[in-house]
């Protein structure tokens, strides 16, 4: 039978792939060959991928942590309807590796000038585009690195490499490009061990879209008080979440979801 995934193409349904999907989230193989066996029974011909991945979310919920990094490509997509929340996410998490950061600077080139997603020192000074897109099925293409080269092109005096973070898979034409050229990109599972998903895995700097009991209102809240990822709701408290204009109900329970996301407890 075939699957419909997000973009209109319609695929043969391969079960390894919910298999491989589930054990690289971290759960445990008897769970996974659960939850195989059920999408299995409830399996129709062209049913879409997102119900696929309604049905696998609900029964990784009780382990937190693997429904936390199965749900990591979703909830990034849930920062925002623009790039500016992804934008403060990336900053935080790059300064989680090391890197002093600043979001939105504008940089005058030998051309024109430019408005800078985020600027990124250590050793080097990167110029980071960053390609935010809010809807499945969507890949980042070459014209998107070329157009990041460019920018940098124009603005060599005041940074020494470009560096393309974007939430999505990069099309083989971008990869080409970005390979020929020696231009650092990441991506969803690009490169191979280090992508996007992994960084955030590494230092468990997971988005507040991640969590269940942050619903809309909330993360607007939060956001409005610039805090975009768990790590911060962690370091600020249930003070932090009242002072952004939260219920104490809510606050309570925004707190104690995080502090269990993979063992995230202090």
């Amino acid at each position: 039978m075939d699957v419909v995934k997000s973009s209109g193409e319609r695929q043969r349904f391969r079960p390894g792939k919910i298999y491989n999907t589930c054990r690289r989230a971290g759960a445990s193989k008897e769970l996974t060959d659960k939850i195989v066996q059920i999408v299995k029974a409830r399996l129709y011909d062209g049913m879409p991928t997102s119900e696929i991945s309604k049905i696998v979310l609900r029964m990784l919920r009780p382990d937190i942590c693997a429904a936390a990094k199965y749900h990591l490509k979703q909830a990034i997509m849930q920062l925002g309807p623009d790039g500016f929340a992804f934008e403060e996410f990336i900053a935080s998490l790059l300064e989680s590796y090391g890197f002093k950061t600043r979001v939105g600077r504008t940089f005058f080139g030998k051309c024109v000038g430019h408005e800078v997603d985020v600027q990124a020192v250590k050793e080097k000074r990167y110029m980071v585009e960053c390609k935010y897109h809010n809807f499945r099925g969507i890949h980042t293409d070459v014209k998107v690195a070329m157009y990041t080269n460019a920018r940098f092109l124009d603005l060599s005096k005041d940074f020494d490499a470009p560096w393309l973070i974007c939430n999505t898979k990069f099309t083989r034409d971008a990869i080409a490009y970005g390979e020929c050229l020696g231009m650092r990109m990441t991506g969803w599972r690009y490169p191979e061990g280090a992508g996007l998903e992994s960084m955030i895995q590494e230092k468990n700097h997971y988005p507040i879209s991640i969590l269940r009991s942050a619903d809309k209102k909330a993360r607007a809240l939060l956001a409005s008080a610039r805090i975009f990822t768990v790590n911060a709701i962690l370091d600020g408290r249930e003070a932090s979440l009242k002072a952004a204009g939260m219920d104490a109900d809510k606050a309570r329970a925004i707190m104690e979801e995080t502090e269990k996301i993979c063992e995230l407890r202090k």
